[in-house]
């Protein structure tokens, strides 16, 4: 029989850090509470970060005034060119 791995057993690597400066991060959703803190912490590690929500909001108002590109038309693919990853909610 196989063995079952168990995933709740603790992990004795030590964590990797992830290191997301000159990536470009693209979130649809951006407008959200918990997409829009990932994007300014990910911001504030490095990352080029833009986004897309269906309507503009206060969130988006500031994200928009703190420099984040910020696009209300999902239907066009506003993906930048360049694009490391790619964060929907």
């Amino acid at each position: 029989m196989d063995k079952v791995h168990n995933h709740f057993q603790p992990n004795s690597e030590p964590p990797q850090e992830w290191n997301v400066a000159g990536k470009s991060v693209f979130f649809i959703g951006i407008g959200g509470c918990g997409m829009s803190g990932l994007a300014r912490m990910l911001r504030s590690r490095g990352a080029d970060c833009s986004g897309s929500d269906r309507i503009a909001s206060p969130v988006t108002d500031s994200l928009i005034a703190d420099g984040f590109p910020v696009f209300f038309n999902q239907d066009t693919g506003e993906l930048p060119e360049k694009c490391d990853l790619v964060i929907t909610s």
